[in-house]
């Protein structure tokens, strides 16, 4: 899927199992430019993405907004795939609520790399177990570099990036970093402190 128009796409939707942009096969999907509202309810859904298999996603110069609230969604990515994303030039701001989130990642995948320039990403989320960025089961790498990323995410098992079994990397180079993380983990970062790299402005709450 390839969107190169400079005016506002809407999609709202409510069922048992969706996505809003995308297809359950995966594939590539680029985005050059224009604003994007997603609002989706229901069981599992996906906003911009694939359900079952693993996709890559070149998006810049865009506006996005999504409302997640189906029991286990995911903005930006895959249900059940492996996934890349690389964001440029981005406004970026998701609210969730549900059982599992993410806001760009995958829920089910092995592997979920987030790479993120020139942005500002705000993030409010809130379910039993989520990450804002990553996610992914077995590995997840996020690369933000001169980003503004607002994180409120709450949760028994809440991160702010990364995923629960603390396995990848993150690092944030020139980014104003702001994660207010409330879980009932010991840590709000889900990588080994060896593996994340943070050299920026940072406010921690």
């Amino acid at each position: 899927l390839v969107f190169d128009q400079d005016g506002c796409i809407t999609v709202r939707g409510s069922g048992i199992r969706g996505v809003a942009i995308g297809s359950g096969d995966g594939g590539e999907i680029i985005i050059h430019r224009g604003k994007y509202v997603i609002e989706l309810f229901g069981q599992e859904g996906v906003g911009i993405g694939a359900f079952n298999t693993d996709i890559n996603f070149m998006i810049h110069d865009v506006n996005m907004y999504f409302n997640m609230h189906p029991a286990k969604n995911v903005a930006i990515g895959s249900f059940a795939g492996n996934v890349k994303v690389v964001i440029s030039r981005a406004l970026f701001r998701c609210v969730s609520g549900g059982i599992l989130s993410t806001g760009i990642g995958t829920l089910f995948g092995e592997t979920a790399d987030v790479a993120i320039d020139h942005a500002n990403v705000s993030m409010d989320m809130r379910a039993n177990k989520l990450s804002a960025l990553g996610m992914a089961t077995k590995e997840t790498n996020v690369d933000l570099r001169d980003v503004g990323f607002r994180v409120k995410s709450e949760g028994k098992e809440a991160v702010s990036c990364g995923n629960i079994e603390r396995k990848g990397t993150v690092k944030f180079i020139n980014c104003d970093v702001d994660s207010i993380v409330k879980n009932g983990l010991d840590y709000d970062i889900g990588v080994e402190e060896e593996k994340w790299q943070l050299h920026s402005r940072s406010r921690k709450g």
